[in-house]
Parts: structure tokens; C-alpha cells; sequence
């Protein structure tokens, strides 16, 4: 997991890996102390956003958030909060209930039929947002968690969980394509390799000479890794460049050139062509919306 939370360059600090202490916590947080900041836990985290507006990126994924929006945020999944400036002084508490796969382990051992929700855990290490009712009725079972205790807060959040499995309306927040979310149906030998791209993306890609490292012809390569992750090859690669560079556009002042030839582009057309097939917008337009987002309201 480490080799995949890397970030590229000097121009843009990695995510910060904040520890959470047991398997199991709820609490609640200032809006203040979750701004800006581009971590990840090994913990999964449920959010429930207090009187607050800003912007979220997880992953790949970029959205503003408001008051009453919930996400489940998977582990190792980097992300971060900006809270628009002027909501600074009063923004309310965020409600975050951290758990561990250990928990969810112990669970199923002790009653079977929670085993129903390892799929959608599964599901969640993407990221979901969730709407509808099952928000409202969710948010209301957080708020329980705070002041319930013992067995009583492990029973609503069990409870809690079940709800958000059968939600009808929840949204994946990352793409397919986002390298750093593991799935369990790509295999180890696939998984290898997304793990060398993620390493390797700003070196010249000669699918031969890849293909052979890990003991495979270059189309067969091709062929198993389009039909284990959903993306072809060459369409991972420049999507594994463009969430590079769009980690640097938002995090740092480096030029937009010297950002296209960091991630591993060739010529800044090409650069530009791909951001925009991905992002529906130029890179200088995606640094702009960034700022203007960070510095709204």
C-alpha cells in the first residue's frame, strides 16, 4: 500500500498519514482542523459534515461539499477538506466515525449474517457519498453515536452500517482507473504491475519490456489487464499522469509545462489533449477552478 500513496516530484507534498488509535472511534472535530490538509488513515472513515461548505477531493474525485453530506472514505484512500475561508470562524463540528477491517472481522466471526456487508465494504474502499432518506436517517444515527456508550454504540453502529449497504442512492467517488483503490478481483500478477505504473509513470512505458519483467507476452499484457481493472493499459498510464499532474496543478506553483514533462508526457499538446479528455477542461482551467473554489464564499 505504501508504493501506491506516493505522490510525484518535489513540487507536492505526499498525503500525510494520520494514525487512528484502535479499531473502533467516534468523535467530533472542528471544521477548521480538517481543512486542507492531503492524508489518508488505515482506517475506513464515515464523515458526516457539519454547518460547513468547501471543497472535497478524494482520489481522484473533486466535488464541493455542504452541510449534511455524508461520505464513507476508504483505507489508504488519500483525501482532503478545504473549507472556504469565510466559514473559517464558524463552522460547526464534523461528526467521523473511524473502524478497521479487524472490527469488521470480529463481527462476522461472532454473527455470520453480518458477512452481507464485506461486498459492500468492498465497494467502499472507492469512496461513496451517500443520498436520499438513508442520509437523513444516517445522520441521525451518528448524532446517537456520540452520546450512546458500550454495547449500545456498537449496536447502532452495525446498524448504521446496514443502512448504508442497502442505500439505493450512493454515488462511487473515485474513477475505475484511480490506481491506489484495491480490488479484490484483480489478480496479484495485475496488481504487480498497476503497483510498478504507479512508480514508474513518469518513465518512457514500453509494454514489451513490461510485459517480459512480469513474465507475459505484451498483448496478453494488454488483453488480462483490460479485462481484471476495466481500463486498458495505455488508458491507465495517461490516467495514472493526469491525476499526477492535477495533484501538482492544486498543490503547487510549479508551470503548467514543467508539470506536463514531470508526470511523464512527451509534448504539452499531447498533455493538454489527455487532461482534457479526462477532466473536460485544460489544465490551466483546472488550476483556476482549484483556486477559485479555495478562496469562494
Amino acid at each position: 500500500m505504501d508504493a501506491l500513496l506516493e505522490q510525484p516530484g518535489d513540487g507536492a507534498a505526499g498525503p500525510v498519514e494520520i494514525g487512528i488509535e484502535g479499531d473502533f472511534r467516534v468523535c467530533a472535530q472542528s471544521a477548521i482542523r480538517q481543512s486542507g490538509q492531503w492524508h489518508f488513515h488505515r482506517r475506513f472513515e464515515l464523515h458526516l459534515v457539519g454547518e460547513s461548505a468547501g471543497s472535497l477531493i478524494v482520489g481522484d474525485h473533486r466535488d464541493q461539499y455542504a452541510e449534511g453530506d455524508l461520505v464513507l472514505i476508504g483505507p489508504g484512500l488519500p483525501h482532503a477538506w478545504h473549507l472556504h475561508p469565510q466559514q473559517s470562524e464558524t463552522a460547526a463540528r464534523h461528526i467521523q466515525v473511524h473502524f478497521s477491517e479487524t472490527l469488521l472481522r470480529s463481527g462476522n466471526q461472532l454473527a455470520p449474517d453480518l458477512l452481507g456487508l464485506e461486498a459492500f465494504m468492498e465497494g467502499a474502499r472507492a469512496g461513496l457519498a451517500f443520498g436520499g432518506k438513508t442520509r437523513q436517517q444516517a445522520a441521525e444515527m451518528m448524532h446517537q453515536l456520540l452520546d450512546a456508550q458500550g454495547c449500545k454504540r456498537l449496536a447502532i453502529f452495525y446498524l448504521l452500517l446496514d443502512l448504508l449497504a442497502g442505500c439505493s442512492q450512493s454515488t462511487r467517488l473515485v474513477s475505475a482507473a484511480y490506481p491506489r483503490v484495491a480490488s479484490s478481483g484483480i489478480s496479484p500478477r495485475i496488481k504487480s504491475v498497476m503497483d510498478y505504473l504507479c512508480r514508474h509513470y513518469s518513465e518512457p512505458v514500453i509494454q514489451d519490456r513490461i510485459a517480459e519483467e512480469f513474465g507475459m507476452s505484451a498483448g496478453h499484457l494488454c488483453r488480462r489487464f483490460k479485462k481484471e481493472t476495466g481500463v486498458g493499459f495505455v488508458e491507465f498510464i495517461n490516467h495514472l499522469r493526469v491525476q499526477k499532474s492535477c495533484e501538482l496543478l492544486a498543490n503547487s506553483g510549479l508551470p503548467i509545462t514543467q508539470i506536463c514533462f514531470e508526470v511523464g508526457f512527451r509534448n504539452i499538446s499531447n498533455f493538454n489533449r489527455r487532461f482534457v479528455a479526462l477532466k473536460k477542461m485544460t489544465p490551466s482551467a483546472y488550476r483556476c477552478s482549484y483556486r477559485a473554489d479555495s478562496s469562494s464564499r
